[in-house]
């Protein structure tokens, strides 16, 4: 099973899986090798240990193959530019700005001009996914890329906040405050609801959802530089000193690249095979909740988004792999386009992926709320989260 599992592709290893690392793939069709011996005497042992020698046994891996994940590919823009600064340059970046404020030379004319910019992330001796490989240009170290984990941070920053306002509205209670300086990122991934879990994961156990590093088709030459000025908090002016920037690259970026592992989101929870696909659905539908937003443009990625920064534009989105929904859709998948070249026509995509998820959400039989009458559909699953948690 472990032999065919590697020939299949399933096998993941080292960190940041969820971006798409530690994919293996075997080299060539016998990547492995098998002996066996019989140590049945010190001669035998000795033998073995002194000269490695073994017979060679026989092993058929087991057939894995046949299984692709659903795969969300989003084609965008960003009118704005999207920005994800290099975390080693911004370390040397504040450095610089506190020795600099230090400094009796600060109030001089001009001084306060100099500053090191924060620039973006570059895509240096990153494995492309082969989708971007093969359209990656010969200047790769010049990439610029968009990780994935910032990516999917952002996305279940959102799915937590759909999740938490249908769940304070359905139940009208209060959910825990994270805003409490006590409560640490891992208690807030611990206490999401469980449709969050099951896509993302938490620190004890990997999501469904994999988002792919995202890179740039290329990279201009000139890029422009964006600057800010921090404020005095005494005066409520500028302070002095304390310029601050980016440098920024207008350029166009692959598309995102999603996938859905719907074998574990379909195995998560100790449900019969009708309610697990139910939940699994219910994982569905706040997915594309999400992703609707994402097209309509509320959704900045990256950073800086406070300043202008991460605007996206999506024309199309392209899902396959979706016959375990259950609909006719089959692996033919589902497309999603804009229907002008308006910026606002990614509110047409939105529109169209919210009917169909309607029909998606109206294919949930088992819907029971437990006594809260006043939500039906996927969002009950939110509330059988809740109950989770408090029956443990």
């Amino acid at each position: 099973m472990i032999l065919g599992l590697f020939r299949s592709g399933a096998i993941r290893l080292g960190a940041r899986q969820g971006a798409g690392w530690g994919r293996v793939v075997p080299d060539g069709e016998h990547f492995w090798s098998l002996k066996s011996f019989a140590p049945d005497d010190a001669a035998a042992l000795k033998s073995w240990l002194g000269e490695g020698q073994a017979d060679q046994a026989d092993i058929q891996p087991l057939d894995c193959s046949g299984y692709a994940p659903t795969r969300i590919t989003i084609t965008w823009s960003t009118p704005t530019g999207v920005f994800v600064a290099e975390p080693g340059l911004s370390k040397k970046q504040q450095a610089e700005r506190n020795a600099r404020r230090n400094s009796p030379e600060t109030i001089t004319e001009g001084k306060d001009q100099q500053y090191t910019p924060s620039v973006p992330l570059r895509a240096d001796g990153t494995k492309w996914p082969e989708e971007a490989k093969e359209r990656a240009n010969a200047s790769a170290r010049s990439q610029l890329v968009l990780p994935g984990s910032s990516v999917r941070g952002a996305l279940r920053t959102r799915a937590s906040r759909i999740a938490r306002t249908v769940l304070v509205g359905a139940l009208g209670q209060e959910l825990e405050d994270w805003s409490d300086p006590t409560v640490g990122v891992h208690d807030q991934l611990a206490s999401d609801p469980s449709l969050v879990r099951d896509l993302f994961g938490t620190t004890e156990h990997r999501g469904a959802l994999t988002v792919l590093d995202t890179v740039t088709r290329r990279v201009r030459k000139n890029p422009r530089r964006v600057t800010h000025n921090a404020g005095d908090r005494w005066t409520g002016g500028a302070a002095e000193g304390a310029l601050y920037g980016e440098e920024l690259w207008d350029q166009a970026w692959e598309p995102i690249v999603i996938e859905l592992d719907s074998k574990r989101l379909l195995s998560t929870g100790a449900h019969s095979p009708e309610r697990s696909l139910d939940r699994a659905k219910a994982a569905w539908c706040l997915l594309g909740l999400v992703l609707a937003e994402l097209a309509t443009g509320t959704l900045p990625l990256g950073s800086r988004g406070t300043r202008g920064l991460g605007q996206v534009e999506v024309s199309k989105i392209r899902i396959s792999g979706i016959d375990w929904l259950g609909t006719e859709d089959g692996r033919g998948g589902r497309e999603f386009r804009k229907r002008s070249d308006s910026p606002a026509s990614g509110q047409a995509v939105a529109r169209d992926l919210l009917t169909w998820l309607q029909e998606v959400n109206a294919s949930i039989t088992d819907n029971e709320a437990g006594g809260v009458t006043d939500i039906t559909g996927w969002s009950t699953y939110l509330v059988e989260s809740v109950k989770e948690d408090a029956d443990a």
